[in-house]
């Protein structure tokens, strides 16, 4: 197994370079490739540049509001036509700051969300004590009971032998 340092690094070539000079099984041994361990500078990646800085708030509430993808005309409808395309892009991605009214009605939609949610919750039947709970409450009703009988013949047994003395 060939192992790299972190000085090298393996390339394929197919003339020898400096370095080692291991052979690799080509294509039906129609030309040789050889993996040649080259030294070599560390390389440096530099992180791209965002396309779009993303206002955290505003662009979340949205996503919130509209499943992505969102179309043009939702972002427009959401905003109940007061504002253009561009202008809700350039809110979202932070470019501008939105008007106080367009976070209101953000606000406004949010709570309202909330609130049908909140409805939904409450209308979801819920079932007092699985099966489990029931089975059990019902041995324990059902062993009340015999132990009530139980203690109702010991007290006839024990009357009655009180009056054969």
């Amino acid at each position: 197994m060939l192992q790299v340092s972190d000085g090298l690094r393996a390339s394929c070539a197919r003339r020898e370079v400096a370095g080692t000079r291991l052979p690799v099984d080509g294509a039906a041994g129609k030309s040789r490739i050889y993996l040649v361990m080259t030294e070599s500078a560390p390389q440096e990646h530099v992180k791209p540049l965002r396309r779009h800085k993303v206002s955290n708030g505003l662009d979340a509430a949205i996503q919130e509001l509209l499943p992505a993808p969102i179309p043009r005309q939702s972002l427009i409808d959401l905003f109940e036509d007061r504002a253009s395309f561009t202008a809700i892009t350039a809110w979202r991605f932070g470019w501008r700051a939105p008007p106080q009214w367009a976070a209101d009605l953000l606000g406004s939609k949010i709570q309202a969300k909330i609130n049908r949610l909140a409805k939904r919750r409450a209308a979801i039947p819920v079932q007092i004590g699985g099966p489990g709970e029931r089975g059990a409450r019902h041995l324990r009703i059902w062993r009340e009971q015999k132990a009530r009988e139980r203690d109702a013949k010991e007290k006839a047994a024990s009357e009655a032998a009180l009056r054969d003395e």
